[in-house]
């Protein structure tokens, strides 16, 4: 199956060749948190807001969670269609749960066409340093060039290897290089959006964006775009209103994955009485969680796939739910929460010759993310993607 859909797909590419026009670097900076440039030291994103453009907030995708977010940037579909639906779930038609990274051991979790084998299909290269599960064969392809993950990874080293790429002569460059730098959602967990710790780590990662964007100006090739941005946002929490997992009501026939800010159940004995335990958790809530709804779901696009648990109990900011006693529930930041909350927005500069200059806009949503992508390299999605562009589409330039 999977070799016929490649091949239908190089049959699109082919009856429909569109030249790669530029060049862009994606970069993910892990739990930037849409106001993170405004709140903390970043002189060089700053600047590049200020001569390029900037979507101020960023709604993300349904549940704000890494993996789920990083692919729906890169396919242009929500977690629901691109496969990836949390960062640790169950799908029992497979029988079998994901946990974060699996796709590297087997690829079939994944639909959709990440924006490295669009380029690729198109007859481009791509090349990926790090991003989550850019070393997975999604349909049996992977970025010309890329590395498994490892968080040890010099960061300096990553945007010299970034720019090295971009000096390859011009039949072994790439046209799409993504890096991703996972520091500042490190400090946002640990010590909260808005300590000196996390400040302290989104300046550094500021510094290092503000090198590669020196970089890429220096380099013979002007037609380098830069876009800069994230999976989700970051709220801060507070250790003494969690909600501890061993005092929810029990759960027997039913497997439980705690995410943090959602509890979800899967139910392993068909004996089990769904509604039975469901009016249970409903009267233990006592305002601090919510059972969630069909309804709910659906405005969030979290319908049609079969790793949807049969329940799920969701929480807010400051709480959170722990398998820890109260004294020493985690403190400092999560993400994960409903999207709507504004805390939850991502942020988004970008720069180059594909890009107007000095445009801001309000808002955008991550979906929009992937078609200006397209156009900027140059490509047409070869499967049906979510947005068109929305509003992201007003900082492009005239011929984009």
């Amino acid at each position: 199956m999977k070799s016929l859909i490649r091949s239908l797909l190089l049959v699109c590419a082919i009856a429909s060749p569109t030249l790669i026009a530029d060049t862009l670097v994606l970069v993910s900076i892990d739990g930037c948190r849409w106001d993170y440039p405004d709140i903390h030291p970043a002189p060089n994103l700053s600047a590049m807001a200020a001569s390029g453009v900037r979507a101020t907030k960023m709604e993300v995708v349904y549940p704000s969670k890494t993996f789920p977010a990083h692919l729906s940037l890169v396919t242009g579909l929500r977690p629901t269609q691109h496969g990836i639906i949390d960062n640790n779930f169950c799908d029992p038609t497979r029988g079998q749960c994901y946990s974060l990274g699996d796709g590297s051991k087997d690829s079939t979790w994944f639909h959709g066409v990440p924006l490295w084998n669009l380029v690729e299909l198109h007859g481009g290269l791509a090349a990926s340093y790090f991003w989550p599960e850019a070393n997975a064969r999604i349909g049996g392809m992977t970025p010309t060039y890329y590395f498994n993950y490892s968080q040890q990874s010099p960061y300096s080293a990553r945007v010299d290897q970034v720019l090295d790429w971009l000096r390859l002569p011009e039949p072994a460059r790439p046209q799409l290089v993504t890096l991703y730098f996972s520091s500042v959602d490190t400090a946002g967990h640990d010590y909260g959006p808005e300590n000196p710790e996390t400040a302290d780590a989104f300046t550094e990662i500021d510094r290092l964006v503000g090198r590669l964007w020196s970089g890429i100006q220096a380099l013979p090739d002007r037609n380098i775009n830069l876009i800069v941005t994230a999976d989700h946002g970051m709220a801060s929490i507070d250790g003494a209103h969690a909600i501890l997992v061993s005092e929810l009501p029990l759960a027997p026939g039913f497997k439980l994955i705690n995410s943090g800010t959602r509890v979800m159940y899967y139910r392993e004995d068909p004996a089990a009485d769904l509604e039975s335990f469901a009016n249970e958790l409903r009267d233990a809530a006592a305002g601090r969680y919510q059972l969630l709804d069909d309804h709910y779901l659906s405005e969030r696009g979290f319908v049609d796939h079969p790793g949807i648990p049969d329940l799920i109990i969701e929480t807010h900011p400051p709480a959170s739910f722990s398998n820890r006693p109260v004294a020493l529930a985690q403190r400092g930041g999560n993400h994960g929460y409903d999207p709507k909350l504004t805390d939850m927005d991502a942020c988004f500069i970008a720069q180059g010759p594909a890009f107007k200059s000095g445009v801001v806009v309000p808002r955008a949503h991550q979906l929009d993310v992937y078609p200006v992508a397209t156009r900027v390299l140059g490509l047409s999605p070869v499967s049906p993607i979510e947005s068109d562009g929305g509003a992201l589409q007003t900082i492009l330039a005239e011929g984009y």
